[in-house]
């Protein structure tokens, strides 16, 4: 059967033999044509066995003799099949019974309740308990809270106007490999393979890279918008090869992620950074402001 059907309704049956009997011609069939049982199942969304049955409760009935007094109705009248070990008041009393730290696994929750984890499993599908991802917050002092209040009321004028930080630039520094262990390709008929080699999957170059962004804005002495892009440098620096190996000469120029510290970050600030705000900024008509992340400063 088809996915979420248990059995077919009495007007289904009914309607499966009213459709063998047209296709008989007036004299009930002792056996499907080939190929028809299987078009009624398309059709009604069950099994082929399930066409075969009704066709043959018809016949064990009389209908091969010409009795059209048969009854193929579904025989399962009200609640049938098996009954719920629990109900949902008793699901939802046993599982308030367990406390809450020992609730985070099905298989902690069955040990401490005595219900078996298929029967949580399908109580989960039904909705009578959830799912919840729990993420720890920090312990925020009245000093903490004092001076992120005082932080956020820094953006907004007397006149309850909010900044619109078009002076801001923000910098952020971010992580990226240099691939990736497990990549999809996606490839015509034909097409060769791609090989990715490393030494180790488990030691993959990964490299920081500083961005630098600003909000984008309409310039009315140009016409055109700025997307607000700055820049992004990575911390990398090109050496020669101290030893020769079987990759490259004594001598060759390679680029090799550096370590970022306190000097590295306010050189790339004052070569990179704060030159291409000057090249690249539309207008600058008030103090820029440079926003860090929340990460350890740098500077």
């Amino acid at each position: 059967m088809g996915a979420g059907r248990r059995d077919l309704t009495s007007e289904e049956r009914e309607a499966i033999l009213r459709e063998i009997c047209l296709k008989s011609s007036g004299s009930y069939m002792d056996r499907l044509p080939k190929g028809f049982g299987r078009e009624l199942a398309t059709k009604y969304n069950c099994n082929e066995t399930t066409i075969r049955r009704i066709h043959a409760r018809a016949k064990e009935q009389g209908a091969t003799s010409g009795n059209m007094k048969v009854s193929v109705a579904n025989k399962k009248k009200g609640k049938v099949g098996r009954k719920h070990a629990f109900t949902a008041a008793q699901i939802k009393a046993k599982l308030l019974q367990v406390p809450l730290a020992n609730r985070t696994t099905l298989r902690a929750i069955t040990e401490q309740s005595g219900i078996s984890m298929g029967t949580l499993h399908r109580c989960l599908k039904l909705g009578l308990f959830r799912a919840h991802s729990n993420a720890i917050r920090p312990i925020l002092s009245d000093a903490n809270k004092y001076c992120r209040m005082k932080h956020a009321l820094s953006f907004v004028s007397s006149d309850m106007v909010m900044n619109d930080m078009l002076n801001y630039v923000h910098l952020d520094e971010k992580w990226f490999y240099l691939s990736k262990a497990t990549r999809t390709f996606y490839l015509v008929p034909g097409e060769r393979e791609p090989e990715r080699k490393c030494k180790s999957k488990r030691f993959i170059t990964k490299v920081m890279f500083l961005s630098a962004v600003a909000r984008p804005r309409y310039i009315h002495d140009t016409g055109l918008w700025w997307d607000g892009k700055i820049g992004t440098w990575p911390f990398v620096e090109s050496v020669t090869a101290q030893r020769a190996s079987v990759n490259r000469p004594a001598g060759t120029y390679e680029t090799k992620p550096i370590t970022v510290t306190k000097d590295v970050y306010r050189e790339f600030i004052v070569d990179k950074v704060l030159p291409a705000i000057a090249a690249k900024w539309p207008k600058i008509d008030r103090t820029v402001l440079l926003q860090h992340d929340n990460a350890r400063a740098r500077m």
